[in-house]
């Protein structure tokens, strides 16, 4: 891994985590919507260190982010507000948002977001639009992570 091994453990150490499911999934070019935006990881030093997650567009523009997000570049992320959020953490991990961050910066930079987005297209045989979800062995490990917090229902 170009990172180094301490992110590769990072990374390898988080993989199911259920709050860093946007930043590692397989699919981050669709999730992140053409690598267009990213989350910013700011650690605020005090007595009781605090993460600030900033919405960050990519490149940087002044623009609304793309589809439904209402928000610009530089605003601040709010985690952890809702009723359960004491049961998931107050945010995803500031390692694993600057990473991926950094990775669609680059690729967008470097013109390989394009190229990716191209390959994916030109691999689409049919002429009908499809819904790709995550996979099956995806799921599982995400609904028994859940089973074991006691956040989910069994079926």
């Amino acid at each position: 891994m170009f990172a180094g091994p301490a992110t590769r453990e990072l990374v390898i150490n988080n993989l199911n985590d259920v709050k860093n499911v946007m930043n590692i999934e397989g699919n981050a070019q669709t999730a992140y919507d053409k690598l267009k935006w990213g989350i910013e990881a700011k650690t605020i030093e005090g007595k009781i260190p605090q993460v600030k997650y900033i919405y960050r567009r990519v490149p940087r523009t002044d623009q609304p982010g793309p589809g439904y997000i209402t928000l610009r570049d530089g605003q601040d992320v709010k985690f952890g507000m809702g009723p359960e959020a004491n049961r998931i953490g107050s945010g995803p991990d500031p390692l694993l948002c600057n990473l991926q961050l950094a990775v669609a910066r680059v690729l967008k930079m470097s013109g390989a977001a394009e190229l990716i987005a191209q390959m994916a297209e030109d691999a689409d045989d049919s002429d009908f639009p499809r819904v790709y979800l995550v996979s099956d062995q995806f799921c599982d490990i995400l609904t028994a992570k859940l089973l074991m917090l006691g956040q989910a229902l069994p079926f």
